[in-house]
């Protein structure tokens, strides 16, 4: 065994010693603490199950307050501007799904050295951009559409709510 004669050895042997004591005591009342929630936890799991349901029971209810406030038929304009609005995403979702496609197309045309294959692929690629971008452009319309109808409903019901003079 090493002898230690060096002061600093034993000072360092010392305060190596003492925080590994220390980590290890944190360590276990740590775990001591986690044990007791768990425990506390299983203890108690109709309550939490009550409570998250009627807090969802009321979150469903004002939702559908706030709907009828925001889209009171399906004839209001902010009912067909969303209806146009997820149109819309459900279009670019597919023509994503094309260029990606195209992308494919045109990559595996330079793999296999095909330039008719490859000014083909480049043409329906071009093809696709115009609407492609006209969809994205008219995406972002109909957003601020959207938001600034459901801002004008809720400020009108807010105003006719608490402002009646």
């Amino acid at each position: 065994m090493l002898s230690l004669r060096s002061r600093r050895a034993k000072v360092l042997l010392l305060s190596s010693s003492f925080a590994l004591i220390a980590y290890l005591i944190r360590r276990y009342r740590r775990y001591v603490i986690l044990k007791k929630r768990r425990a506390a936890a299983a203890a108690q799991p109709q309550e939490t199950t009550s409570t998250q349901r009627a807090l969802n029971k009321q979150f469903f209810h004002q939702i559908r307050e706030l709907l009828k406030i925001l889209i009171p038929s399906v004839r209001s304009d902010s009912f067909l501007i969303l209806i146009t609005h997820l149109t819309t995403l459900i279009t670019r979702t597919f023509l994503v799904i094309y260029i990606a496609h195209l992308d494919g197309a045109i990559v595996k045309s330079l793999v296999q050295r095909s330039p008719g294959d490859f000014v083909r692929n480049i043409g329906y690629f071009i093809a696709v951009a115009v609407p492609a971008s006209f969809i994205n452009s008219f995406i972002r319309f109909a957003e601020s559409k959207l938001a600034l109808s459901l801002r004008t409903r809720l400020s009108r019901h807010a105003y006719e709510a608490y402002f009646r003079v």
